[in-house]
Order: structure tokens, then C-alpha cells, then sequence
């Protein structure tokens, strides 16, 4: 197991090196928090990939491991590191938090040191892992709750070139426009304070195999790979993504949620989306679209607590 300050110091050799790093303690020591770094022959670009801030969003997990099993090292230029499973409590009860301190970790960053567990695996991640990259990938998607068609947000870091160009090679359905901040606590307003161009997917179906969803995700690392000359191969030529802002649906009340629309279906401004009701079978909320647009997120499961997403639509945005 390595110590967090071990981190930076460490010289990993060429090819593929696994680690466990150990973060706080608990009653039977210190969290196991794993890092795989593939290092290539030659020098070039450090890129971060992790999955998994989420832990019922298990599909990128197992594309990352797939990734660090197949990736030929002799083909690669420069380092790739790899977290495959950031939220490791919440992942081991497939739940979205942390079941020790119900933290969402994608609201935490860029972490405590004297924190929660949670606090405390983000401040190794922005202290001793992101700093210096040249790019952090942040997948995400596939939860058994929330559905989703895929879509990617880039965050540009200035006096560093634009990775608007990267994100929109990417085959995904859309991107989604940056609005000039990110908020506190996220993992790509973290990355920018850090220097750090940042790349964050949403992918994956909870009704398509697990395999897919995981090949679906080994290709998104494969194209910004390309994309940085880390790795042999031509991009594969895909239509530019459309540019879409978000306009998100959430919970006002816990109860069952019956949707009435469908992933990639098209709706009016008003148009009635689902309602959501108690458990003595009342309407307590119905949820009527706020703006026109394609239903882009939706949630699958019917349990739904208060502030939870129900819908999310992609709307037209200006370039």
C-alpha cells in the first residue's frame, strides 16, 4: 500500500503498475483507494481517468479495468493513470453516496485532509494526482436510477489550449455548453483551479449489458488518447456533437415516479413529463417540461427522494 505523500514522489516504471493507496483509517485501518498508472516507452502527455464518483455508476469501473488489461504500453506515449473506483464505499453498496457520510463526492472537491472519508479521498485525488496532468477524463452514467443518452462537458483552463476540439470528437449525442463557471465543489471546478483541462462524460444504459456499456466507455479514453498523439491511429471521423444546455427536472417531494416519456424523445415546452406519488397513492408532484427540448437524462427507477433527479432535457443552445 502507498501513502498519499508517497504519491507524486513515486517513479513508476514502463508498463502497467498497480497500487493501493491508503486513505484515513476506519476500524480496520486505512481505505484501500486503487490506482493503476500505465506508462508508455517514451515521454509525453500524463493523462487522469477516473469512474466511479458515483458509486452506483459501475459501467465506467469496468471499462477502466478492461482498459488497463488490454492497453498495449508499447503503443502508448506518455502515462495514463487510472482510478477506477473513486467512491469505493458507496461502490461496495451500490448506492450514489457514501453510506458513512452521505456525501456526494462530486460536491466536496477539492476535498479535506481532516475531512469526512469522503473529503479525504478528494484532497488525495487534487493534491496528489490531478496537479500536473495534462488532461482528466470524469466518467460518469449508468445508474440503475437515471438513464441517459450520452453526452460529454468541457472545461477549458486558461493560458491552456482549448479542449473544446477533443470533447467534440467524441461519439456522443451532444455536448453540453459551458456557462462560464463551474460550480463549487465539482470536480471540474476543481481542475480548472488546478490547472487542469477537464473532460466529464455522461454514457451508458441500464438496460443495454454491462460489456457494452463498458466498450462504450474504453472508446471514449481511446478517442482523447488519440486525440493527444499518445496513442497510434486516426480519430474516428463522427459528426461534430450538437450544443445543448441542460434544463434539469428534480424531485420536490419522495414518493413513486412514473415517467411518460422516453429517452431521445423530442417535447413541448408544458408538456407533461411524469408525476410522482405518495405511497397512499396521491399526486403530490407533476412534472410539466420547462423548456422544449430532447429528453436526455430520465429516471428508470420509481423510489425518488426530495432534491432527486426525474428529467433532464438538452435545449438548444447558442455557439
Amino acid at each position: 500500500m502507498i501513502l498519499p505523500h508517497e504519491i507524486r514522489a513515486r517513479e513508476f516504471p514502463p508498463g502497467v503498475t498497480r497500487e493501493w493507496i491508503g486513505v484515513g483509517s476506519n476500524w480496520f485501518g486505512p481505505t484501500s483507494l486503487p490506482l493503476i498508472v500505465l506508462r508508455g516507452k517514451n515521454p509525453g502527455p500524463r493523462v487522469v481517468a477516473v469512474a466511479a464518483q458515483h458509486g452506483d455508476e459501475a459501467f465506467a469501473v469496468l471499462g477502466i479495468l478492461r482498459l488497463a488489461e488490454e492497453l498495449d504500453t508499447e503503443q502508448l506515449t506518455g502515462d495514463l493513470w487510472l482510478l477506477p473506483c473513486l467512491n469505493v464505499h458507496a461502490y461496495m453498496h451500490g448506492e450514489r453516496v457514501s453510506p458513512f457520510d452521505k456525501h456526494d463526492m462530486n460536491r466536496v472537491h477539492p476535498g479535506d485532509v481532516v475531512g469526512t472519508v469522503t473529503e479525504q479521498i478528494s484532497k488525495i485525488l487534487c493534491e496528489q494526482v490531478v496537479p500536473g496532468a495534462d488532461l482528466l477524463i470524469d466518467l460518469h452514467g449508468g445508474s440503475p436510477e437515471n438513464g441517459d443518452i450520452s453526452f460529454a462537458r468541457w472545461t477549458d483552463v486558461a493560458g491552456k489550449p482549448s479542449v473544446r476540439g477533443l470533447a467534440e470528437s467524441l461519439p456522443v449525442e451532444f455536448l453540453v455548453s459551458p456557462d462560464g463557471e463551474n460550480p463549487p465543489g465539482m470536480l471540474s471546478s476543481a481542475s480548472e483551479t488546478l490547472g487542469v483541462p477537464q473532460i466529464s462524460i455522461e454514457a451508458c444504459s441500464a438496460y443495454a449489458p454491462a460489456r457494452e456499456n463498458a466498450t462504450e466507455m474504453v472508446e471514449f479514453v481511446l478517442v482523447c488518447l488519440k486525440a493527444l498523439d499518445m496513442l497510434p491511429g486516426e480519430v474516428p471521423q463522427a459528426p461534430r456533437p450538437p450544443l445543448r444546455r441542460t434544463v434539469t427536472h428534480r424531485a420536490h417531494t419522495g414518493g413513486a415516479f412514473e415517467t411518460h416519456v422516453d429517452f431521445g424523445q423530442v417535447v413541448d415546452e408544458g408538456q407533461f413529463l411524469g408525476v410522482v406519488r405518495n405511497l397512499a397513492g396521491e399526486r403530490v408532484q407533476e412534472v410539466t417540461a420547462l423548456a422544449a427540448g430532447t429528453v436526455s437524462v430520465m429516471r428508470n427507477g420509481v423510489r425518488v427522494h426530495p432534491g432527486e433527479t426525474l428529467c433532464t432535457l438538452s435545449v438548444d443552445a447558442e455557439v
